[in-house]
């Protein structure tokens, strides 16, 4: 028993220490290997190094010799294998060694590790012009793969071969091995065919809309009488990219993908659209200046059927539309125009009006076109700009039209010196805003093509400033258009633009605003037009107010006149209540000093006016001391010399002079400096 119980120790001693590495205590082991049994040792058999040789695919790619006991190092050789994963090293039972284990890569004996590898798995995809041919497969690298044929049959081709997406080479076998994920084109030829039919391509087009072809169709004949209508993707409608963007001719190609070089070109009329418009703005009060007489203008013009509509939040700057989906979405008043062509409400209230969701607005009807603007205090700021193609995926998402499509209104300029803080960032100059504006929209919109049309409005405005109107367009201290004159201006120019109507339609519309002279329906007319000819510059008014802009050369030679100063000003001959006498007490008096009244014997034609800068006066005029209502009121001008002409005294018998700051109306204090800052020279001898 003595004897038995001293073998069955020496026995247990000798395994512990096989499986312990020759009596060394083992690093960290994994925690599934509670016995040590997963280890690469199988005994010492008393050998005092142990080698591990590491095999793959049968050859031999390196070797270490290592003292029982010690750690299996990282092997240097290369483990990648095409088309295959590298799972880990295989010991003699099959099982693989867990690396990250220490005690999984101690040795005892000499052992061999072999690499084991998975087969990866690729996706095989098959197209025939573009479009998916059957389900993606997934197979096996090596693995075999067959081509589909069924597609062809009954088709007008012939399969000659295959080509993978990103090699030239075509693979004419019916079968191929899996190697990589690849996308596989048919290489086609067109069967013998007798002649093509190319029928349902439209010859006309509206203006701004795209080329419908949807019903159109391109046939092939056989010589047995049968007929194959080629797919959609079997041939291509190239399209110019400025198609119906102007009134002309422009050609259509329609290109069979089949055989290189079989292709038809069309000719298509894009006409002027006279038979309907359908327009929602996205904007703010300035969309309501915009459309305000927009109905008439448009049934003045002939159109058939009018749809404009507007959501109204004052103010709304593009950011500020994307944050209300987020915050706060009921932020609009909907208006649009009835059947009578009345809007449905002219609440501007936001806290007693009934409002929508922007949402709600789009639906309302599939509208064609969708209008958007930014802000007029960011209207010339760029940067302002970026956030312009998130409101129009948003808008996409909801439209119900899935052929909608997009444009921008440019807004106007505030009036010159205009004292608000928005005009700050301007310097209070309305040309170096009206230029901000023009910059903004060239290089934040214009190459955004997703806009067919930009609404010149700003021009528009501007051109009918370099008018006698003058800068006399704008209503209140947020520079809203007055309500006859400056909407006027603004519907003319967003109907014109988005319907294509010809100059000899918009001078023949018989439709104005009731209160407007002729002078000023021609200026406005002329100014939408101009804006249309030249969306980005401003063009000088054949109306120009009268006077000779010039510089200091022009006073040499000249005597200085003595002049006196009120504080006050004149109202324009053309109002009611005091049209001639100086107003010293009305709420705005103290914003002005006004000289005497003048003739023409006191003022020559040779005369030369003089402004400072920061400075602009309004030339006030009468007819015989009466109310002339025909009389258009003379401009503000900062103009700093104008030679007076004949034009400029025309029918008035006394002219007169308001003088006030640019950018602020305080002119406290100013009494001295005024005989410095306004100043009239006379010609030699007067």
């Amino acid at each position: 028993m003595k004897r038995f119980f001293i073998t069955t120790v020496l026995v247990l001693t000798a395994a512990l220490f096989a499986l312990c590495g020759c009596g060394e205590t083992p690093l960290p082991d994994n925690p599934d290997n509670s016995g040590g049994s997963g280890g690469t040792d199988g005994g010492s058999g008393g050998k005092t190094t142990c080698t591990v040789t590491f095999v793959i695919d049968g050859e031999t790619v390196e070797t270490q010799e290592l003292n029982p006991g010690e750690t299996i190092a990282d092997p240097k050789c290369d483990t990648s294998k095409e088309g295959h994963t590298f799972e880990g090293w295989q010991r003699p039972d099959g099982k693989l060694v867990k690396w990250n284990y220490v005690s999984e890569r101690k040795v005892t004996e000499d052992i061999t590790l072999t690499a084991y590898y998975s087969v990866n798995s690729y996706k095989i995809g098959f197209y025939y012009m573009g479009e998916q041919i059957g389900a993606t497969k997934k197979l096996g690298y090596g693995s075999e793969f067959a081509f589909p044929t069924d597609f062809a049959v009954g088709s007008a081709v012939e399969v000659t071969g295959w080509r993978e997406r990103g090699s030239d080479e075509i693979i004419s076998s019916s079968v191929a091995t899996v190697k990589r994920d690849a996308a596989y084109d048919a290489v086609v030829k067109l069967k013998p065919y007798k002649s093509i039919n190319y029928d349902g391509f439209p010859s006309e087009c509206y203006y701004l809309y795209g080329y419908d072809c949807e019903n159109a169709s391109v046939t092939l004949v056989y010589d047995d009488g049968s007929e194959y209508s080629l797919k959609k993707s079997e041939y291509e409608v190239i399209v110019p990219d400025d198609f119906a963007t102007e009134c002309k001719q422009y050609k259509i190609t329609v290109k069979i993908k089949l055989e290189e070089g079989l292709e038809r070109t069309f000719n298509v009329n894009v006409k002027e659209n006279k038979s309907k418009i359908s327009v929602l703005f996205i904007g703010n009060s300035y969309s309501d200046d915009t459309i305000d007489l927009s109905y008439k203008v448009a049934k003045g013009l002939g159109l058939d059927s009018v749809d404009i509509a507007t959501l109204y939040h004052p103010g709304c700057t593009i950011d500020m539309h994307l944050n209300f989906l987020k915050s706060n979405p009921r932020n609009y008043i909907f208006r649009y125009f009835d059947k009578n062509g009345k809007l449905n409400t002219a609440e501007e209230n936001m806290n007693t009006a009934k409002l929508s969701t922007m949402e709600e607005g789009i639906k309302f009807k599939p509208w064609d076109f969708i209008i958007l603007q930014q802000g007029s205090s960011m209207s010339g700021v760029p940067g302002s700009y970026g956030n312009i193609g998130a409101l129009i995926d948003y808008v996409r998402s909801k439209a119900t039209n899935p052929n909608v499509r997009f444009a921008f209104n440019m807004t106007w300029a505030y009036m010159d010196g205009r004292a608000r803080d928005e005009f700050a960032k301007y310097d209070y100059s309305q040309k170096k805003m009206y230029d901000s504006i023009i910059s903004s929209v060239k290089s934040q919109v214009e190459p955004n093509k997703t806009f067919v049309a930009i609404i010149p409005n700003g021009t528009a405005v501007q051109n009918a400033r370099t008018s006698v109107v003058g800068d006399n367009l704008t209503r209140d201290t947020s520079d809203h258009l007055t309500y006859g004159l400056g909407r006027y201006i603004a519907a003319l120019t967003f109907v014109s633009k988005m319907t294509g109507v010809s100059e000899a339609d918009i001078r023949s519309l018989a439709y104005a605003p009731s209160g407007l002279s002729a002078t000023q329906i021609a200026i406005a007319k002329e100014s939408a037009i101009n804006a249309l000819k030249t969306p980005f510059a401003v063009t000088q008014s054949t109306y120009a107010p009268p006077g000779i802009v010039a510089d200091a050369s022009s006073i040499e030679g000249k005597t200085e006149k003595e002049l006196t100063f009120s504080r006050g000003y004149y109202y324009s001959s053309n109002q009611n209540g005091d049209y001639y006498g100086l107003i010293s007490s009305g709420g705005i008096s103290g914003n002005y000093y006004a000289t005497a009244k003048f003739t023409k014997a006191d003022l020559p034609v040779g005369s030369v006016i003089y402004v400072a800068s920061g400075w602009q006066y309004r030339p006030e005029g009468w007819i015989n001391g009466g109310r002339n209502l025909e009389a258009d009121r003379p401009a503000n001008t900062s103009a700093q010399y104008i030679v007076i002409n004949e034009a400029w005294w025309g029918n008035y018998t006394e002219r007169a002079f308001n003088i006030s700051k640019l950018k602020t109306t305080d002119i406290t204090g100013e009494a001295d400096v005024i005989p410095t800052v306004f100043k009239i020279y006379l010609p030699n001898g007067d």
